[in-house]
């Protein structure tokens, strides 16, 4: 058992990344991405590098974010 919470909580980012990449643009119906995402719980900290939330039709730019 605490062999999977340690794989767990060590896989977080990967797990976060492949979550907002799958269902980000389900939700948003726009263009979600990003490129990596690292979490330590241990240090009380999150980073997410490449974030790309795109606009729905009809605006005048690509990205919003």
């Amino acid at each position: 058992m605490a062999a999977l919470v340690f794989f767990t909580l060590s896989n977080l980012g990967p797990l976060v990344k492949k979550t907002v990449n799958t269902v980000g643009p389900k939700i948003t119906k726009t263009n979600v991405e990003v490129a990596d995402v690292s979490i330590s719980i241990f240090f009380g900290e999150a980073k997410i590098k490449g974030f790309l939330l795109g606009n729905p039709k009809g605006f005048q730019t690509d990205q919003a974010m």
